[in-house]
């Protein structure tokens, strides 16, 4: 991050989707 003191509404936006990702993984590898 360039800015480390502004987080803005699509950083946040991508890290639950990087989050989400990760919780799902697990159930998708062992589909």
């Amino acid at each position: 991050f360039q800015q480390c003191s502004i987080v803005t509404i699509s950083d946040i936006d991508f890290l639950l989707n990087q989050v989400t990702n990760l919780m799902e993984f697990p159930t998708n590898w062992h589909s």
